[in-house]
């Protein structure tokens, strides 16, 4: 996926929020902002979202002076995973196709993303996404290649 328009607004929200995560400093958070605007107009529209975030990310680290503001969100994001790993194990067992269960939970766990998104509730993602439908056009060939491969 390339970047396009739309991405750009995700990126300030992205950078908003990193600031308020790095910094309670309001001067330092608007700074963080203004550069993030400069930064985004110089934007490769040919290369995907997260390419072009490491420059964002970049500036939002040097200027906070925190790597990664968002490490307690993560820390918290795998204690949660580390909670239900004995129940989606038990899920993934019992299931018909333990392989097409233990996809489904993969794709779930995929989607938490704690920078794009404005709020996120894992809990109710995990526990909604397991029943969703998902479009798996090329399942059974993933599935045959994970057999061969032992």
């Amino acid at each position: 996926m390339q970047t396009t328009l739309d991405c750009l607004v995700c990126f300030m929200r992205q950078a908003l929020a990193a600031a308020r995560l790095g910094t309670e400093d309001q001067a330092l958070q608007r700074r963080v902002v203004e550069e993030a605007g400069r930064l985004l107009g110089r934007v490769d529209f040919s290369r995907t979202p997260p390419e072009n975030a490491v420059a964002l990310y970049r500036m939002i680290a040097e200027l906070t002076g925190r790597p990664d503001p968002f490490a307690a969100l993560k820390r918290q994001s795998n204690d949660f995973a580390l909670g239900l790993r004995d129940r989606i194990r038990a899920r993934i067992e019992a299931a018909g196709d333990p392989l097409l269960a233990a996809v489904r939970f993969a794709i779930c766990a995929n989607i938490i993303d704690y920078a794009a998104q404005h709020e996120f509730d894992a809990a109710r993602t995990m526990a909604g996404c397991s029943e969703q439908g998902f479009v798996f056009s090329e399942y059974e060939a993933f599935a045959r290649a994970v057999g061969e491969a032992g």
